[in-house]
């Protein structure tokens, strides 16, 4: 009997050691930038599925800094801003699209894509 408590602390111990998906708050400033933006076409952002997990909102800001050009300073501000809070998740998810074997879209010139990196980060699949 001591061996199946054994048994069942250890697998509740490794559970809880598998990354979770971190959600940005509702109410967080960085959405109104990707309202604004999706709504001038420079990214595609559906605000009716909220919220949007830190990974997320990194890879949105990404695809926002390819577009830098079509910018006006207070989004080049906001953007700067949201870049360094996110910074973190940002450079996670370079790093991983570094590893991947480059798809046909990338070598292309492709932007950075939700789907790309799918499998390993995001939870629950968001359709665009």
């Amino acid at each position: 009997m001591s061996l199946m408590r054994i048994f069942v602390v250890a697998v509740m111990l490794v559970g809880g050691l598998f990354a979770q998906t971190v959600f940005t708050r509702v109410d967080h400033p960085v959405y109104g930038l990707l309202s604004r933006l999706d709504a001038r076409q420079i990214i595609d952002f559906n605000s009716e599925v909220l919220p949007l997990s830190r990974m997320e909102v990194a890879q949105l800001l990404l695809r926002i800094e390819d577009s830098r050009d079509k910018l006006n300073p207070l989004e080049l501000q906001e953007l700067r801003f949201f870049l360094e809070e996110f910074a973190l998740e940002v450079a996670k998810y370079q790093s991983h699209e570094v590893d991947q074997e480059p798809s046909p879209e990338s070598q292309a010139g492709g932007s950075h894509r939700v789907t790309e990196s799918r499998s390993r980060f995001f939870n629950p699949p968001l359709y665009f």
